[in-house]
């Protein structure tokens, strides 16, 4: 059974200006605007079958992929980046406070991530490719801290 989360975005009290069912919405672990509000970050904190991206067969060992983040463009809600993982779990994700600085995630495992945009290929901060894949570059992995 597949849980849903509608996001509405208003513009005054009582009008809604976009929404969207977002799948999975009980491993909901962080929800959050980016410093434009021009998109909306959302963090998976647990591993469910709707989040399932693809199973990785090496040998006799499988590895299930599942999407671990999402982005979201403010203004119609349309996804424009997920990110994957094997093994994080998050449990709280960020957007840098400046804009195009990137975003940080931190895991269940104790584990800090640091993602920052790469501008080699010359892209832009926003529309449909603001997180392109082969532009984001994780620059730091804390291990635990403590």
């Amino acid at each position: 059974m597949c849980r849903y989360l509608v996001i509405f975005l208003c513009v005054r009290f009582g009008s809604v200006l976009v929404s969207r069912a977002i799948r999975a919405a009980h491993c909901l672990t962080s929800i959050q605007f980016s410093p434009t509000s021009e998109h909306i970050l959302l963090a998976y904190g647990r591993r469910h079958g709707s989040l399932l991206k693809s199973i990785v067969i090496n040998g006799e060992t499988s590895v299930p992929i599942y999407t671990v983040l999402e982005v979201y463009r403010g203004s119609d809600m349309e996804l424009v980046r997920a990110l994957t993982s094997a093994e994080d779990e998050v449990n709280v994700a960020c957007f840098h406070p400046l804009a195009g600085g990137g975003l940080v995630y931190g895991t269940k495992e104790g584990k800090l991530r640091v993602l920052k945009y790469n501008g080699a290929h010359g892209v832009s901060y926003s529309g449909p490719n603001f997180f392109p894949e082969e532009d984001m570059v994780e620059v730091e992995l804390f291990s635990k801290l403590w």
